[in-house]
């Protein structure tokens, strides 16, 4: 059987030469069917299959593999030039702790970015909020198409206006006083609720919420919300919150001290783990021990006897690319009218498991 110019075989006799379309036709099939059979899909019957396959052997039709790789390099490069490139707002500061919420989220982002062939760039925050017309006239300049909002937490708010105009933005933060964007956020008010659940299972029947009232209004009051919702519903004694105005307080231990032995809870949620053992220690009470400890933002759980909730900030992350992604295709930009919020629901680590992850 000979090959014309292309590299499709065509008949010894002077033929014309075997094509996708004239194996279908002999194999009764569409050319697309042909096209899967050839590179392999799965999602093909097997009566199909064998049928395409003795059309090529009868036909002696073999593709020019070296024309499907140049087309597969050009359907890649066409949708990397379709699909845009996103910026990320970051610090510096921020990018050191490789166990801190910030780094996880931005490691989850930039994978799902690389994932959906969204180019990836990083601005300093500080330049956006310092000078923020020039550097968004630098980030249209370098094709970016979508921002991502990152925690700032301890930075002013960032600018309202037209700033934001021809640009997709997601927040994966709900600093109070930004503008209104679409959001993804850790859903702190169930994973409350399963810290609840979770001290419960254990046979905790007085809980104890020891969270400062700044996380509290960080996380839009869902944290104390979660927490009331539970034992509302289970009809649990509710205890007071000792540390929630710790703003107007200076012996915030002292003042827990007394609280924990007027309330005598068997069990104890704090603010993190590092609070946790703060409280502990102060209480000379051994962790793990006969009062349980818990703590909210559950990522820094490597060093510590203390059971958490992983609020899974690489998904947090990748979940708003996608949503950025969605935006970029539809054309969606600006500040919404009605913007939305995503919740990603964490996942109760044990203090073994804790352990586990630290080795």
């Amino acid at each position: 059987m000979a090959t014309n110019r292309k590299g499709i075989a065509a008949d010894s006799a002077g033929g014309p030469p075997a094509t996708v379309r004239s194996v279908a036709r002999e194999a009764g099939v569409s050319p697309m069917t042909v096209s899967r059979v050839l590179n392999g899909h799965s999602h093909v019957r097997s009566e199909l299959r064998l049928r395409v396959l003795e059309a090529v052997r009868n036909q002696g039709y073999h593709s020019d593999l070296e024309l499907q790789k140049l087309m597969a390099r050009l359907r890649q490069r066409r949708v990397q030039r379709m699909q845009g490139s996103i910026c990320a707002l970051t610090c510096r500061d921020w990018q050191k702790d490789v166990r801190s919420y910030y780094y996880n989220a931005v490691c989850g982002a930039r994978r799902r970015a690389e994932a959906l062939h969204l180019g990836w760039d990083a601005c300093e925050l500080r330049e956006i909020l310092l000078r923020p017309d020039r550097a968004v006239r630098v980030l249209r300049s370098r094709g970016v198409e979508g921002i991502l909002v990152l925690p700032h937490t301890g930075f002013p708010v960032l600018p309202h206006g037209a700033i934001w105009d021809g640009f997709s933005v997601v927040a994966v933060t709900a600093n109070r006083g930004d503008p209104e964007f679409h959001r993804v956020l850790p859903d702190d008010f169930r994973n409350m609720q399963r810290i609840c659940e979770a001290l419960s299972a254990r046979g905790c029947r007085r809980i104890g919420l020891a969270i400062s009232k700044s996380l509290d209004r960080r996380n839009e009051y869902r944290s104390s919300g979660g927490f009331l919702a539970f034992h509302l519903e289970h009809n649990r004694p509710l205890l007071s919150f000792p540390l929630y105005g710790e703003e107007e307080s200076g012996d915030r231990l002292g003042r827990l001290c007394d609280w924990f032995h007027t309330e005598r809870p068997d069990a104890m949620i704090a603010d993190d783990s590092a609070m946790a053992r703060t409280i502990a220690d102060a209480l000379d009470l051994p962790l793990p021990g006969p009062v349980a400890f818990a703590a909210i933002p559950g990522l820094e759980v490597s060093d510590s006897p203390v059971a958490t909730v992983d609020e899974l900030p690489g998904q947090v992350g990748a979940t708003a690319v996608e949503r950025l992604f969605r935006m970029i295709v539809n054309g969606e930009t600006g500040t919404p009218e009605h913007p939305t919020v995503t919740m990603i629901e964490g996942v109760w680590r044990e203090e073994r498991e804790a352990e586990r992850l630290k080795s």
